[in-house]
Order: C-alpha cells, then sequence, then structure tokens
C-alpha cells in the first residue's frame, strides 16, 4: 500500500482488482492510462464501481477520463535527467 496525496494505495494487479474485491470498492491509481493496458483497464475498473485516479502528462488527456468518472492527476512521472 502506498500513501499518495494523504490517500492510501492499493498496489495490485488489474486483475485482482476486476475479480477478488468480492463487492469491496477499491481506490486504484492507473498510471499509463493512455497506453495498451491503462485505456482497456480504466473503463473496466470504473464500470465496477471502482475510485479511479488517472496519472496524465497533458491536460488535453483528460476530458475523455472525466467524463468516464475518474479522477485526474496531472504530472510528469519520467526521471530527471
Amino acid at each position: 500500500m502506498h500513501l499518495v496525496g494523504g490517500i492510501s494505495w492499493l498496489t495490485c494487479s488489474p486483475f485482482n482488482a476486476l475479480s477478488n474485491t468480492k463487492g469491496r470498492n477499491m481506490r486504484i491509481l492507473v498510471t499509463g492510462a493512455t497506453g495498451r493496458g491503462g485505456s482497456r483497464w480504466t473503463p473496466r475498473l470504473l464500470e465496477r464501481g471502482h475510485s479511479v485516479r488517472v496519472l496524465l502528462r497533458r491536460a488535453e488527456q483528460s476530458e475523455s477520463f472525466e467524463k468516464q468518472g475518474a479522477e485526474v492527476v496531472l504530472a510528469d512521472a519520467s526521471p530527471i535527467s
């Protein structure tokens, strides 16, 4: 579990969040939400009632995620060089 912005976030695979929650909703941070995997998992997690926060680099990417019900955080998690 990780603490981000005062909220604890469980690190798990999307498979756990989709199948092993037994009626409990999870708070999930999706990094790479615009990529191949993240763009497929995010809508599925939201459909199942999970609270989803997505980490995006560009503001123009945020509208579609907000319409789906995800909380958007704009940041660049790339290593500083």
